[in-house]
């Protein structure tokens, strides 16, 4: 959660919403794949997994601090000084409003430190907020177990391992570029309604499929079906992380978005076991149409 606030701080509202569709989990995903295949021993696997987190630790002597949480924090000379290193960097002076600015967050934040607590039980005390709480949770629930299900059964489909995760990942690039058109013409709702509605038609197709269709043609059709059902979930869930933080006032929208990601760990978590309620894909030839 931390890694996806702290960029859209860093940004004006008009261009926050592009951080949503940063490719940065489907690249980190091809990249895992093609280590895999090189190592394939899961035990240096896991070194090499560690070496690249580590080299992470560097941006923490490259990349400030929030300037904003500098400033709710009361901290206001060195919110300003990462300003003025941020417009240096940039090859422009710091406005002259922006000490207004963040003056203006502290304050704000002191009037609300010393007005009330809110909790997680604040997003269930009004009708709206319990129904739009509810149905993130259950949309973000929905959306976890559709992907990560679909990731953690690649290993039963026919054809090769690493190949097979490569292009689950692969396939999430121009996704998140189609949704981003997408999103900004049709808006957040809708958006989302369009998506839900695909991986439905997908669910219904697949069962319709599994019941009736000869194998040889239901395995190939569900393979790529599955490949359909990754994109159009991780394309639903980039669209809905924005809409989630912009239907809460701001004194629960941390809580609210950490509610629809909790709902959606727990889903992850389960995910495993529901694989082990299917019966795994037997093509002998493949589900992705490669042989």
């Amino acid at each position: 959660m931390v890694i996806e606030y702290y960029p859209i701080e860093l940004m004006p509202t008009r261009w926050r919403h592009i951080v949503a569709f940063i490719p940065s989990w489907g690249l980190g995903m091809m990249a895992f794949a093609g280590t895999a295949y090189w190592l394939e021993d899961w035990s240096h696997l896991h070194i090499a997994t560690a070496v690249l987190g580590a080299t992470m630790l560097l941006g923490y002597f490259y990349m400030p601090e929030s300037p904003r949480w500098l400033a709710t924090q009361g901290r206001i000379n060195e919110s300003l000084a990462v300003l003025e290193k941020m417009a240096r960097t940039n090859g422009k002076p710091l406005p002259p409003w922006a000490l207004r600015v963040v003056e203006r967050i502290a304050n704000d934040k002191k009037r609300v430190d010393q007005g009330k607590k809110y909790t997680y039980l604040d997003l269930f005390k009004t009708k709206q907020g319990i129904k739009i709480t509810l149905i993130f949770g259950f949309q973000w629930v929905t959306l976890a177990v559709t992907y990560y299900g679909i990731n953690f059964a690649v290993s039963s489909f026919a054809g090769n391992l690493y190949l097979n995760m490569f292009l689950m990942s692969v396939v999430q690039i121009p996704s998140y570029v189609v949704t981003f058109f997408v999103v900004s013409r049709l808006g957040r709702r809708l958006t989302c309604l369009v998506y839900m509605s695909i991986l439905m038609m997908v669910g219904v197709t697949c069962v319709c499929l599994h019941l009736a269709a000869p194998e040889h043609v239901r395995d190939l059709i569900i393979g790529k079906l599955c490949l359909v059902a990754s994109l159009v979930s991780v394309s639903c869930w980039a669209a809905s992380e924005i809409w989630v933080t912009e239907s809460y006032p701001t004194v629960t929208r941390t809580l609210g978005f950490g509610f629809a990601s909790l709902s959606a760990r727990v889903a992850s978590v389960l995910a495993p076991f529901l694989i082990n309620l299917v019966s795994p894909a037997k093509s002998g030839a493949d589900s992705f149409g490669f042989q």
